[in-house]
């Protein structure tokens, strides 16, 4: 097996097919999603695309990119890394499970002299953020870095969230506890009033007429529970998200999903679309309209199109937050591992990073027991979806409504 690091955009961009290839049908890990998030979140870092050749043909994708930190040096990441809370980064393998060829593969995307000849090192970090750490190219890689020598430590990040669909609507109904259950039948009786109705945009002439709604929704849903807002206070992201919806949309695996009271937008969601699971990736509603409870209203429209469309799972992605659970939702851990490396120099800028961080989360520790601040998580939350004119969730053919 051969490993070439791709420097260049034109390289990035020239991979497109063999990326999609790799990654299936997994909208956060293909190349769209990545090649929006570069351009936008750049920021100084140098691409390093680890591809690996076997006989001529790509059978691994490393999407890594290099920074330089004052404190750590040389710093390994994930393309999506950051803001954008890309969940399940991992290295892309396509559809294998030899363990044999993935430890193969990664030990070729571990070789020194590629990163060397491509005037890429030493590297002392390799920062991997929102990842499930037993996927098996991750745990592959762990064991490759340790083996190199790498001191391994694992920051718990919070869980994603995802939720199994049955075969039918009043089975999935039958199954969430009684208390959600009534918030259901609620939700259901509302939907039948005339002034309620559900949409979705799908092509991006459909989303870019909604979009300023999008983003108000999500705004007034987070602008009292994170400082400064929610994300789409910063214009780089919106930028980022906007650019990755325009180039996934034509592919099918992108859906804004909407709830209307007398024509007014109150509750929204977007969903970007796998072969067999959706996930809910950005929400937000009118909390002027709380007391219809737009959240419920829309998710009980939402689940039951996906169950129809043939969905197999939910996936909420990251986010602790309690109606997850309430919708029948399972935590799947997610972590940051920081691999150092085992040079003196690594290990004396990690032991400082890790100091200065740990004086830094002592001191916000004194300041909210002081009462001098409230501490609040930067995070994403989702809320509702979709009716009237909408139409169901699929990536393949549509479901009739």
């Amino acid at each position: 097996m051969q490993l070439e690091i791709i420097r260049c955009d034109a390289g990035f961009a020239s991979l497109r097919e063999d990326w999609n290839r790799l990654a299936g049908e997994d909208p956060l890990n293909g190349w769209e999603w990545s090649y929006a998030w570069w351009h936008e979140f750049r920021r100084g870092g140098r691409l390093a695309l680890g591809v690996v050749r076997e006989a001529g043909t790509i059978v691994a994708i490393a999407p890594f990119y290099l920074v330089r930190r004052s404190v750590q040096g040389h710093v390994l990441q994930f393309l999506g890394s950051g803001k954008a809370c890309t969940d399940y980064r991992r290295i892309l393998l396509g559809p294998t499970d030899d363990a044999n060829h993935i430890d193969a593969i990664v030990a070729a995307l571990l070789d020194p002299a590629a990163w060397k000849a491509a005037g890429i090192g030493p590297i002392d970090l390799w920062e991997l953020e929102g990842i499930d750490i037993g996927e098996p190219s991750l745990k592959s890689l762990v064991a490759g870095l340790k083996k190199q020598g790498f001191a391994i430590s694992t920051d718990e990040l919070e869980s994603s969230w995802t939720t199994s669909l049955p075969g039918s609507w009043n089975e999935f109904v039958a199954s969430t506890h009684r208390t959600i259950r009534r918030k259901i039948h609620k939700a259901r009786r509302r939907s039948e009033d005339p002034e309620i109705a559900f949409h979705s945009a799908a092509q991006p002439d459909e989303i870019a007429a909604i979009w300023d709604d999008f983003v108000r929704l999500h705004q007034s849903r987070f602008q009292e529970k994170v400082v400064g807002g929610g994300c789409f206070t910063d214009p780089t992201f919106e930028r980022f998200l906007r650019s990755a919806v325009d180039r996934i949309a034509p592919l099918g695996n992108v859906r804004l999903m909407w709830c209307t009271q007398r024509g007014v937008p109150i509750s929204i969601q977007m969903y970007l679309l796998g072969r067999e699971t959706a996930y809910m990736y950005q929400s937000g509603f009118d909390p002027a309209f709380a007391h219809l409870e737009p959240g419920h209203l829309l998710y009980s429209f939402t689940v039951d199109q996906l169950i129809a469309s043939g969905f197999a799972t939910l996936d909420f992605l990251r986010g602790d937050e309690s109606y997850k659970a309430d919708w029948n939702g399972r935590p799947v851990p997610l972590a940051r591992l920081r691999c150092v490396s085992p040079r003196t120099v690594s290990r004396i800028r990690d032991t400082a990073f890790v100091a200065a961080r740990n004086l830094s989360r002592a001191w916000r520790g004194y300041r909210a027991k002081a009462g001098t601040s409230q501490p609040i998580r930067n995070q994403r939350a989702p809320s509702s979806t979709t009716g009237d004119s909408a139409q169901p969730l699929a990536t393949k053919e549509l479901v009739e409504v």
